[in-house]
């Protein structure tokens, strides 16, 4: 999962973020139906900057969702916790 500054309008021809800061593996995802829960957590100071995008990438590093979010500024102070869902078709 990543974290940007970008706030480009996601396409379906997105490969990465508009402008990534930020990037963790998740180490577990949660599904419920069709709902697929991810969350990173990142420690102070990892990620600085106006979060406006983040990007949800398969095991195999490729971009899968990317979608924008209300902007929250961070300083070297803060950390920061994305949960992210989304619906998944099987």
């Amino acid at each position: 999962m990543a974290v940007g500054t970008g706030d480009k309008a996601p396409g379906t021809d997105d490969t990465e973020l508009d402008n990534e800061i930020g990037l963790r593996v998740v180490p577990t995802v949660e599904r419920a139906s069709n709902i697929i829960t991810v969350s990173a957590e990142f420690d102070a100071g990892d990620v600085v900057g106006v979060i406006r995008e983040y990007g949800i990438f398969d095991a195999d590093g490729e971009l899968i969702e990317r979608s924008l979010c209300e902007p929250k500024t961070v300083t070297a102070a803060d950390g920061v916790i994305l949960v992210a869902r989304t619906l998944s078709v099987f």
